[in-house]
């Protein structure tokens, strides 16, 4: 598969270090991030360093490829926080659909990241992808979705996957760039060329 090894470095509580191994793989797998780079969680505490290594599917900085992967792709504006699920360090957001690119979610839905913030404030967010910001009630969003078999939408992985946007922000450009996209979506392909994950066939709404 046409993968990518990093050393990724997690800064976890030394009582965490067993519990969070353990999630991280489980996350990792249900999330199917790719071309992993470093990794880190973001602790309020005193914390120290311990090496992890991760291999992982596609590369979620190539458009063509991550659009090929989604479900659905859809403009949202974040309604709020539907629940927290601290033991596996994930947050799902109650959205509202405000124009979808690829897929057929419409409406208000359920959609779940990883990350999430304590009661008291205290927010625990991976920035592997630095650029991907825990999603916040109130925002406008560009949203690269995956679907579980459960049903689940998940956020992605990378800095693709979730734009937040501003009054600077071109929609109509940034719609046009993620059809175009979606349109000439190619597969995840192993180190010979041999496909390896097809490109997922959902409906485009150029």
């Amino acid at each position: 598969m046409n993968s990518a090894t990093t050393r990724a470095e997690w800064a976890v509580p030394a009582r965490h270090q067993h519990r969070h191994r353990r999630r991280f793989a489980l996350l990792v797998a249900a999330l199917a991030l790719a071309l992993t780079s470093t990794v880190y969680w973001a602790w309020p505490t005193t914390t120290e360093y311990r090496e992890m290594h991760g291999s992982y599917a596609f590369d979620v900085n190539d458009l063509t490829i991550l659009n090929g992967q989604a479900d659905n792709i859809v403009f949202s504006r974040v309604v709020g926080v539907a629940s927290v699920d601290e033991k596996m360090g994930t947050t799902s957001f109650d959205v509202l659909i405000t124009d979808t690119i690829k897929g057929d979610l419409a409406g208000r839905q359920v959609v779940e990241q990883l990350g999430f913030t304590e009661t008291n404030g205290k927010t625990h967010t991976t920035v592997e992808d630095p650029d991907q910001p825990l999603l916040r009630p109130g925002s406008e969003v560009l949203l690269t979705l995956g679907r579980e078999p459960d049903g689940r939408n998940i956020v992605m992985g990378g800095p693709r996957s979730v734009v937040v946007l501003d009054d600077k922000t071109n929609r109509a450009a940034l719609r046009a760039e993620r059809v175009t996209a979606a349109q000439n979506a190619k597969p995840v392909r192993d180190a010979t060329g041999r496909p390896v994950l097809p490109v997922k066939q959902r409906p485009v709404h150029g």
